[in-house]
């Protein structure tokens, strides 16, 4: 029985739903003009695939930047994978969307920042697996700095949504 409606949780499932369209039109259209995104999402969530050595090299949080030189770009409908050049080595990796904590596209000024899951899998739509994260994420420096940068008037934040707790 629910006692109550998670909002946020609602809002973060349709911000996961505009970083899943976003990659698509990326796909469908190569890109198009100056878009480029910025993607900061947790390393050790469940369902990321790295090699260990990123791994080893970003054990919390790392930020991607998806603009000229990626490669196989695929979009599912609980993640995303990609190819990408790491110090001349090409590694794919897999994102899945709940693992994001921050997507930017600062061609246009827009920046979306994500709550950390704070609730078992049954309670999240779009992951079926345990989650393993608890207490607040804080955002990559980088992709903060991006935002702050880009002069973004289109970020949105559920801090104001959340709950407080002792």
């Amino acid at each position: 029985m629910v006692n109550h409606i998670d909002y946020g949780a609602l809002i973060d499932e349709a911000m996961h739903i505009i970083v899943k369209k976003s990659l698509e039109l990326a796909i469908a259209h190569n890109m198009p003009g100056e878009h480029h995104f910025f993607i900061s999402f947790l390393t050790k969530f469940p369902g990321v695939i790295l090699s260990e050595k990123l791994k080893n090299r970003y054990p919390h949080e790392m930020t991607i930047v998806l603009q000229f030189q990626f490669e196989e770009l695929v979009v599912e409908d609980k993640s995303f994978s990609v190819c990408l050049s790491f110090d001349n080595v090409k590694e794919k990796i897999t994102i899945p969307f709940v693992a994001i904590t921050a997507f930017a596209d600062p061609s246009v000024k827009f920046g979306l920042q994500f709550r950390h899951v704070e609730a078992s899998a049954g309670n999240h739509p779009m992951y079926d697996e345990h989650h393993l994260h608890t207490g607040p994420i804080k955002s990559d420096k980088k992709i903060q700095e991006v935002i702050k940068e880009s002069g973004a008037t289109n970020v949105i934040t559920l801090d104001s949504f959340r709950k407080k707790r002792d």
